[in-house]
């Protein structure tokens, strides 16, 4: 906005407008003018007459102006992205068919699942012991790793957790394996990368995963639950180092990495209902997550996994409570996206959660079924 000034009273110049708006952009807000008129305004000023507009980085406007108009201002921040995501509560099933089976078109308790940036879905087939690989718009899946990958195939026992590498090497893991093994693309021979197979206590062993996550620079971070301890192990180790150590990891079944910091981490824990902040080394958790803005459950119960959006909001399947949370950054009280109006189809006791590149929620559920939730 301009302001104009006047050394005589008796000048009167004569302002007409139509409907505008002037957007004014700072590092932590918008604000928003819009200054509305059907008719011609006139706008007399004096000498004494200002009209200014002060932005300041901590996004304080001071508006002065003999005008009559009405002015509105709307100030918003990037946070309140997170108000404006919805899904559509009536999903269609992408992945099985909510009987079990260990077909091409069936599941047997889909435990993790991961997309990649084709909007391809990995499925960790729990019960079937192996991964399913579903392209886009399939009617059924193809078998990538385990059972009925082919007879030379690498054996993964009731393998539960599933992730890919940025170069498309995929990493499987179970409570019954006590190793993460890692297949190269196309290629269902495994190769062992941490832990031995067989239960233990030492830096070269693990104890019943229960997670695990891989980042940029191919460390591996894993939920060694039955040793109450979080490991890294980065590429090509021979031994894993402890980050993360206290009793409390005997319950976490869920882990994703601080897209903020590379010294911490997200965990779920499935007994105590609540999801930690926790910094390497930390004695206790920083942040801890349990409260959702809901009239029919005010807190979590039994949550599994976690994932991130593209806008760093957090989402649990809150598996008791038979529905996905959403926690909007910087905010720690949650919010149900699907679950709770009778969805269909029904999330029942949901494990996992996952987005594709649109947005579009999935959801792994106890009931032998992924269901797809289309964002609106």
């Amino acid at each position: 906005m301009t302001a104009t000034t006047s050394t005589s009273t008796s000048a009167t110049p004569t302002l007409t407008t139509s409907t505008s708006t002037t957007s004014l952009t700072t590092s932590t807000s918008t604000t928003s003018l819009t200054t509305t008129s059907t008719s011609t305004t006139s706008l007399t000023t004096t000498s004494t007459s200002t009209t200014s507009l002060i932005t300041t980085s901590t996004s304080t406007t001071s508006l002065t102006t003999t005008s009559t108009s009405t002015i509105a201002i709307t100030t918003t921040t990037a946070y309140t992205l997170c108000s404006g995501l919805r899904w559509n509560q009536s999903g269609i099933i992408v992945a099985g068919t909510g009987s079990s089976g260990s077909t091409a078109t069936t599941l047997d308790r889909p435990e993790s699942l991961y997309i990649d940036a084709n909007d391809t879905l990995y499925v960790g087939d729990h019960y079937n012991s192996r991964i399913q690989k579903w392209t886009k718009g399939a009617l059924s899946g193809i078998t990538v790793a385990g059972t009925g990958a082919g007879a030379d195939a690498t054996t993964i026992n009731h393998a539960q957790y599933v992730t890919l590498d940025k170069n498309g090497n995929m990493y499987v893991s179970g409570h019954l394996m006590d190793e993460v093994v890692r297949f190269s693309p196309n290629s269902a021979n495994g190769t062992t990368v941490a832990g031995t197979g067989n239960s233990g206590s030492g830096l070269t062993q693990l104890n019943k995963v229960s997670d695990l996550i891989i980042d940029e620079n191919f460390n591996l971070y894993i939920v060694d639950q039955n040793n109450n301890r979080i490991v890294k192990w980065t590429s090509n180790a021979t031994s894993g180092t402890v980050l993360i150590s206290h009793s409390y990891i005997s319950n976490v079944v869920g882990i994703l990495l601080d897209p903020y910091s590379s010294n911490q981490v997200y965990l779920s824990d499935n007994s105590r209902n609540k999801i930690y902040l926790w910094a390497f080394g930390a004695s206790a958790p920083s942040v801890s997550l349990s409260q959702v803005n809901s009239t029919s459950s005010a807190t979590l119960n039994g949550p599994i996994g976690i994932v991130y959006d593209s806008f760093n909001n957090l989402y649990v399947a809150d598996q008791n409570n038979d529905r996905v949370v959403m926690y909007c950054v910087n905010s720690s009280v949650g919010i149900p996206v699907v679950g709770e109006s009778g969805n269909t189809p029904s999330i029942n006791q949901p494990f996992d959660v996952a987005f594709d590149s649109n947005l579009n929620l999935y959801v792994a559920s106890t009931d032998y079924k992924v269901g797809k939730y289309q964002k609106l």
